[in-house]
């Protein structure tokens, strides 16, 4: 009787124990998936280059503002 309960633990457990594994292989693929997604939707390159031209048009409207009232800028492209 001892050995049929403890060869049903050792099933139970091994069954236990593979589900597990298999749940956390699931998990792993599932994170890199996921992973893979976000790097390719939420930063793409045509929206890094957008940004770019936004800050190099920044940067132009600080430089005739600064120009305007007269501040020493390190580029001197603006200068009239």
């Amino acid at each position: 009787m001892e050995a049929q309960i403890s060869q049903i633990l050792v099933y139970l457990i091994g069954a236990f124990v593979l589900g597990l594994v298999a749940a956390l292989a699931k998990l792993w693929h599932d994170f890199y998936a996921h992973k893979l997604h976000v790097a390719e939707r939420y930063m793409n390159s045509e929206d890094a280059e957008e940004i770019k031209q936004d800050l190099r048009a920044l940067r132009d409207v600080v430089y005739r503002v600064a120009d305007k009232l007269e501040v020493p800028v390190f580029s001197e492209r603006y200068r009239n």
